[in-house]
């Protein structure tokens, strides 16, 4: 009998190893530390589905990456809070204009989440918005989480609250004010 618990602890505990050995996490930090160059390769390596829950996002480097993720065949979601997205208008009508499945946020106060789930298994989150100031000049943080418990809630969060709460109809007019800011400003 002592023999026998005795395997099954190691069983346990082999288990335990070689799920806490699969899951890995990264952190960068910036300026300059990584955080850009690790989410353009997230996003280079991601094959089929890209949601994206993101404050602000500006970083042309990170929508040249999109943009290739997309002609891949990636399915991409964005979802933007809609005051920073007024800020950065261009790369937002930009988003809109090469038909990427993006929403403007329209349910609570601020869409103040950072993160972004990578066909449904890995996380990036932290402090770093997408932009480029984030990159350059900011103190932020990165992390990223290759754990399917962690990414399962991510995933969850987007899927049955985000990105419906956040409805493609009210994304529609305030991308209308959007274009028309945009026309007044350039004219």
């Amino acid at each position: 009998m002592r023999l026998h618990v005795h395997r099954v602890v190691v069983i346990f505990f082999l288990l335990f190893v070689s799920t806490a050995a699969s899951a890995e996490t990264r952190v960068y930090f910036s300026p300059t530390g990584g955080c850009e160059e690790h989410i353009v390769e997230m996003i280079g390596q991601t094959h089929h589905q890209l949601d994206i829950a993101m404050y602000s996002l500006n970083n042309q480097q990170i929508l040249s990456a999109l943009e290739d993720a997309k002609d891949r065949g990636v399915n991409i979601r964005i979802l933007l809070d809609r005051s920073q997205a007024f800020g950065n208008s261009d790369e937002t009508l930009w988003l809109k204009k090469h038909h990427f499945d993006v929403r403007l946020h329209s349910h609570n106060k601020i869409q103040h989440n950072k993160f972004a789930i990578a066909d449904g298994r890995l996380i990036e989150t932290g402090s770093f918005n997408w932009t480029i100031p984030a990159e350059e000049s900011n103190d932020e943080n990165c992390v990223f989480m290759d754990e399917a418990t962690i990414a399962h809630s991510y995933q969850a969060q987007f899927d049955d609250n985000l990105w419906p709460d956040n409805s493609e109809k009210k994304s529609k007019q305030h991308f209308i004010k959007l274009r028309r800011k945009k026309e007044a400003t350039d004219s």
